[in-house]
């Protein structure tokens, strides 16, 4: 047999008359077709990179955009627990007037009748310590037609300075600040909850950016291997005209036709909802021009893998307890508690609180005499004391500290769990990227195999010793052959993916930052109006 003489492409479709329609010449146009092929963009197509995707992610991702307000949310309660410790200013006033029966002819008639008008501020604050103060300042004008004021009218005015100190229950700088401390650790608690939002959300933007690549590619492999029946059936019939092949090579061409179309119709579907789940995190349907129709084609190939992680199994664990944003959210979450539980201990002690006041007051017909004796401490006043509170049986207090103690415990039961939980999630990652790696391995055997017999089934139809439907199964072959290489490629891509993920370290290793403020972009794609 002579050797086949290679042809162009345009050999494809040119016409041929039929006594040349050889078997030699149906398996050249089959293995021409077979080697052929690269994808053209399509019209309306919008090439991003991986870190473009990634980069638009953080700035559209709805999930990203509710998330930033948990720890903007938190912050406000640790302002809310500071203020705790305010100066309060007060101020009051009253006045009024009174016409009453006298009952005493001392009283200078049968009525006597008044008019008052009186006034009060005070400025005061809660200390740290659990102590109060305030200082204040009353005045109060009296006008009264009775005997028994000798300064008529009679302007009171006094100055007072309060203390009070807790010195059991509610007392001391641990138990006033433990709101304040309470709010911080559930603050960071709740960065670290929007850190491991941002890594999850950005690992599934990458995960959907691989699959994407994947849907397009088999895609492209499944439309070339439906060119490559259509071929073959095109020739076939051509052979029947000819009186050179059969009626069933017509058919099992026609076969072998209908059932890539139907796994074309598969993959474009693929393709079609990886580009949507890919555009729901990089420019979301519900934001402006949203209803347009941006075609995401990744810029980026599977192939080659890139370099495998750094470490071993252990480190990677360790490394994960250390950087695992969940890990130290459970770790605030944890202080928080026992915050709460030292603050329940404390309201099991009696209440025991210390005082004092010191005062200056001053009587006179007008108020700027008032004011004057006030000022001049002619009539000092102090008080100091102590007074106790010890309730009978406690038992509210007694709940509350019991029911910290639960929850706290039930918290750290959740992080032995949690501490679990990591372990299985790097074991099973760093176990995938050795089975991914194996697997790519194993899938290029198998192409270099499904290719070796596609072509040693082409002989054997060249020797007339194998008939089209024998070549349709290994052309099939071939190509689930090369949809598997393509998907473990992919596969490689994710299980980096994941074990980024399940050690926290996804964000630093593609060098990404936690985006500050609210800065969404409003326009589609770059090409896409």
């Amino acid at each position: 047999m002579k050797p086949l003489t290679p042809v162009g492409p345009e050999a494809v479709h040119s016409p041929i008359p039929m006594k040349t329609l050889r078997p030699e010449v149906l398996l050249l146009l089959v293995s021409l077709l077979l080697a052929g092929g690269h994808r053209v963009a399509a019209a309306g197509e919008v090439p991003l990179t991986l870190e473009e995707c990634l980069r638009r992610a953080l700035e559209a991702s709805l999930q990203i955009r509710e998330g930033r307000f948990v720890p903007e949310i938190a912050e406000t309660y640790i302002s809310e627990a500071e203020s705790e410790f305010e100066h309060l200013l007060s101020f009051n006033t009253f006045g009024g007037k009174s016409r009453i029966p006298s009952g005493t002819v001392f009283a200078g008639g049968d009525k006597i009748e008044e008019q008052s008008f009186g006034a009060d501020a005070a400025i005061g604050q809660k200390v740290r310590t659990g102590g109060t103060w305030s200082f204040g300042f009353q005045t109060s004008d009296l006008v009264t037609d009775s005997f028994f004021y000798t300064i008529r009218p009679a302007w009171t005015n006094s100055f007072s300075f309060r203390v009070r100190q807790p010195v059991l229950r509610r007392g001391g700088i641990s138990y006033n600040e433990a709101n304040i401390r309470s709010a911080e650790a559930s603050t960071r608690a709740a960065r670290a909850e929007y850190r491991n939002l941002l890594e999850r959300t950005l690992a599934g933007v990458e995960r959907s950016y691989w699959l994407l690549v994947y849907a397009g590619a088999d895609l492209e492999v499944k439309r070339h291997s439906l060119r490559v029946a259509e071929e073959l059936l095109r020739i076939s019939r051509r052979r029947l005209e000819a009186g050179a092949g059969t009626r069933i090579e017509v058919v099992q061409a026609e076969a072998g036709i209908a059932q890539r179309e139907k796994e074309l119709i598969l993959a474009e579907h693929r393709l079609a909802s990886s580009r949507d789940v890919l555009r729901s995190f990089v420019f979301p349907f519900v934001e402006k021009n949203g209803e347009q129709e941006f075609l995401i084609a990744p810029r980026d190939s599977a192939s080659p893998s890139p370099t495998p992680p750094s470490g071993n199994l252990e480190s990677r664990i360790r490394l994960a307890f250390e950087r695992r944003p969940d890990v130290e959210a459970t770790k605030e979450a944890l202080e928080a508690a026992g915050i709460r539980v030292s603050q329940r201990e404390n309201e099991l002690l009696p209440q025991v609180d210390a005082f004092g006041r010191v005062g200056l007051a001053g009587l006179e017909e007008s108020f700027s005499e008032s004011s004057r004796i006030a000022m001049s401490r002619r009539f000092p006043t102090w008080e100091v004391g102590i007074s106790v509170e010890i309730p009978l049986g406690n038992e509210a207090a007694r709940s509350r500290h019991r029911r910290s103690l639960l929850e706290r415990a039930k918290i750290a039961a959740g992080f032995e769990t949690l501490k679990n939980q990591v372990v299985v999630d790097v074991r099973d990652a760093w176990r995938l990227i050795e089975t991914s790696r194996r697997e790519i391995e194993a899938s290029r055997r198998a192409v270099a195999a499904a290719q070796a017999q596609f072509e040693a089934e082409r002989d054997r139809v060249e020797a007339e010793k194998s008939t089209n439907y024998q070549l349709l199964e290994t052309e099939q072959d071939l190509s689930e052959a090369k949809s598997q290489e393509l998907f473990s490629l992919v596969g490689y891509r994710i299980a980096l993916v994941n074990i980024e993920e399940a050690t926290g370290t996804y964000l630093e290793t593609r060098g990404l930052a936690m985006p500050e403020g609210d800065s969404f972009r409003e326009d589609g794609p770059e090409g896409a109006r």
